[in-house]
C-alpha cells in the first residue's frame, strides 16, 4: 500500500466517521473520525503500514483522552437541564404527609405537584420544607430541611 492510497484511505474513514457521528448518539465517532484525519496527515512521515497502525492506535487513546478530559466537560456545562432535571437541589413544601409505609406523599414545588418519597425512609409532616435529591421516573426522592 503506498503513502498515499493509505493517506486517503485514513481521510476517507476519517470524514466519515464524522459524519456518521450526526446519526449515532454519544459522542464516539468525533474522536475516532479525528484520530483518522491527524493519522492520515501525518502517514507520509511513516512509510510503513504497520508503523501507521501503530500510529493510529496512539492517536485514538490521544483523542479519546482529549475529548474526555476537555471537550465533554465543556458540552456538559453548557447543556440545559429539562423541566424534571432541574427539580433536583430544589426545595418544596409537603402538601401531603410523606409516609413511605403507607405510600403516601406529595410535594409542591413551582406550583406543581410532585409524588415524593424519602430515601430514608422517615416520615415528614404536611407544610415542611424538603429538598429534592433525585428523580425516578415522576417519583422524587426528598429530604427533610
Amino acid at each position: 500500500m503506498t503513502n498515499l492510497a493509505s493517506t486517503q484511505i485514513y481521510a476517507i474513514l476519517g470524514i466519515v466517521l464524522i459524519i456518521l457521528e450526526i446519526v449515532v448518539p454519544g459522542f464516539v465517532m468525533m474522536p475516532m473520525g479525528v484520530a483518522f484525519l491527524i493519522t492520515s496527515a501525518l502517514s507520509s512521515f511513516v512509510p510503513d503500514f504497520t508503523g501507521q497502525l501503530f500510529m493510529l492506535a496512539v492517536n485514538l487513546i490521544l483523542t479519546f483522552l482529549f475529548f474526555s478530559k476537555v471537550i465533554r466537560p465543556k458540552l456538559q456545562r453548557n447543556r440545559f437541564l429539562s423541566n424534571a432535571e432541574a427539580l433536583v437541589g430544589q426545595k418544596g413544601t409537603v402538601e401531603e404527609e410523606i409516609n413511605p409505609k403507607l405510600g403516601t406523599g406529595y410535594i409542591k414545588i413551582y406550583g406543581d405537584s410532585w409524588k415524593a418519597i424519602t430515601a430514608d425512609g422517615s416520615i415528614i409532616k404536611l407544610g415542611s420544607q424538603v429538598i429534592v435529591e433525585r428523580l425516578d421516573g415522576n417519583k422524587v426522592f426528598v429530604k427533610s430541611l
